[in-house]
């Protein structure tokens, strides 16, 4: 494993912090609390080269649940949290 990376990308209205946590050498990682614009999480994907693998969920609420499942159906990933 290499060197773990954290970028943070506002989304919605209100700018909550969806975070990109990934390993600088292999490009892997994961999104923690997606929130919502999910185009603008999946073009930081695309133009950093991150390969996300899961989708983690720190708790149920809108802020940070919200667009789960569109970014799942978009990347075909799982989503890792409390349900």
């Amino acid at each position: 494993m290499g060197q773990l990376n954290a970028g943070i990308v506002p989304v919605t209205a209100f700018q909550q912090n969806c975070t990109i946590l990934f390993d600088m050498d292999d490009r892997q990682g994961v999104v923690v609390d997606p929130g919502g614009d999910i185009d603008k999480v999946l073009a930081v994907l695309k133009d950093n080269a991150i390969n996300a693998g899961a989708i983690w969920i720190t708790h149920g609420h809108i802020d940070h649940a919200g667009g789960a499942m569109e970014l799942k159906d978009a990347l075909g990933i799982e989503i890792i949290g409390p349900h």
